[in-house]
């Protein structure tokens, strides 16, 4: 689980999940994880989606991969005892 997140943290930081604000996936990811829950709500933590709209389709697929972890393994940093 550590080596996925790592070669996603690396991939994440290539990544340009807005070009209008040149905002990258991992400021977008760190908007989910700090608490947004919808495309709104990213649009106001980082900015991205907020000139042309081309990039709410990332900001959703990003927001449903971010749900599907948490659903799977917890939110990130949480520390299981089972």
């Amino acid at each position: 689980m550590v080596a996925i997140q790592k070669l996603l943290g690396m991939l994440n930081d290539m990544a340009i999940a807005c070009s209008c604000h040149g905002v990258r996936d991992h400021a977008v990811i760190d908007a989910i994880r700090d608490g947004a829950t919808s495309v709104d709500h990213v649009m106001d933590a980082c900015g991205a989606g907020t000139n042309c709209g081309g990039c709410v389709p990332t900001i959703e697929v990003l927001l449903a991969a971010e749900g599907a972890l948490d659903a799977a393994f917890g939110p990130v940093g949480s520390m299981s005892t089972a």
